[in-house]
């Protein structure tokens, strides 16, 4: 006769054998990871404390490929220029060296990722420093988000749902390596290639979703009146930036400051200046947001003044053209349509920058076809007769 246990046995049973078939599948799963990419695989997300340039990598090696006839670009930022939120051949720097080599027969523009998920303005010198320190004809510096983010900390809802639903999401994404391949296997189902893991389609995402859920404080423990009011943030932004950007002038290399594309409405960052002034005791996540947009912005302005630097309004520019429909994946990522926009905003701009280079690599160019072989032997063996006599 079976013995029917009590009920609280049967649900600490159930759940102790839940708990040990997850953490099997999440072994196994750290374990076939490791195998295929080494051993760092098998301590995923808990060695999240130790140094950020340490934790992550570049999207692609970022050191050239040392043609010395090509113009080299380096584009500096967090996980926006990364990649993150798209396939890894769909992040923007891609999409940038695909518009400016398009109609070319050679590959004349390179362009080297240097973006870092997680990294700020402090951490531009050891970006460099970690690419290399490629000599470089341009640089382009797409951030502000995560010296916000770091400087003030993530926000806190009194929304419990919602902010459940995000720490649940931060939990699985940061520890689970079985959760990240699952998403690769069903994309790899779905439309046989696992990059699409990365890629949201036609988001479900957009700007209202920001509004009607309050913040209450952040992880930082920064009330509302410190967020109105904290600006230490913002000046450690725009003076890292300033001393990186001196060097690079120094050294006689173009820099472009592209602005943000932060997943909030032109209209709430226009509203900053009267909103801080109101010095209110709540504000939206929204408002949240459009702070942080609204100083990020603030210093890229500031910045192109004082130091003569070319910057470009990306943020009101894609507005302009999408109103930010199905363009990012979250606040602050782009999709790969996203991704393609805003490479198209920012290849003008380039070549107004460097009209020289393109000059010199396209004389360098012409100059290697005179003095190549193949061009005497043609040229010898073409008929003359149909040429026009010189006087």
């Amino acid at each position: 006769m079976a013995v029917r246990l009590p009920w609280w046995k049967s649900l600490l049973y159930t759940g102790v054998a839940v708990i040990l078939f997850v953490v099997g599948i999440e072994g196994s799963a750290r374990v076939y990871r490791a195998i295929r990419s080494g051993p760092h695989s098998l301590l995923f997300g808990f060695t999240e404390k130790g140094d950020l340039l340490t934790r992550h990598h570049f999207a692609v090696d970022p050191i050239p490929p040392g043609s010395a006839e090509q113009i080299k670009i380096m584009t500096f930022g967090g996980s926006s220029t990364y990649g993150a939120g798209a396939p890894p051949d769909q992040s923007y720097p891609v999409h940038l060296e695909h518009i400016l080599n398009a109609g070319l027969n050679a590959k004349r523009f390179h362009v080297m990722n240097a973006g870092i998920p997680g990294s700020d303005s402090g951490h531009l010198r050891a970006i460099h420093a970690k690419a290399g320190s490629p000599e470089v004809d341009l640089i382009i510096v797409y951030n502000g988000h995560n010296d916000y983010q770091n400087g003030l900390g993530y926000p806190r809802t009194n929304n419990l749902f919602v902010q459940l639903t995000v720490d649940a999401k931060e939990l699985i994404t940061r520890y689970s390596l079985f959760y990240i391949l699952l998403i690769e296997k069903v994309a790899l189902l779905r439309h046989g290639d696992p990059s699409f893991a990365y890629a949201t389609p036609p988001s479900r995402w957009n700007v209202g979703d920001l509004d009607g859920i309050v913040v209450t404080r952040t992880t930082n423990n920064a009330s509302i009146l410190d967020i109105l009011a904290e600006r230490e943030w913002a000046e450690n932004h725009y003076n890292a930036m300033k001393s990186f950007l001196q060097e690079y002038l120094s050294r006689k290399i173009k820099i472009l400051l592209v602005k943000q594309v932060f997943g909030v409405h032109p209209k709430k960052v226009e509203q900053v200046p009267t909103l801080v002034n109101e010095k209110r005791s709540s504000i939206t996540l929204h408002e949240f947001w459009a702070i942080g947009t609204y100083r990020a912005h603030a210093n890229y302005d500031r910045l192109g003044r004082e130091l003569g630097i070319a910057v470009v309004d990306a943020f009101h520019e894609m507005w302009d053209r999408t109103q930010f429909k199905d363009t990012h994946v979250d606040r602050v990522h782009l999709n790969s349509k996203g991704n393609r926009i805003l490479a198209e905003i920012i290849s003008p701009e380039v070549k107004k920058l460097l009209p020289e280079e393109s000059n010199r690599k396209a004389v360098i160019e012409i100059e290697s076809l005179l003095s190549s072989r193949d061009f005497h032997e043609n040229a010898a063996s073409s008929p003359t007769k149909d040429l026009p006599i010189l006087p």
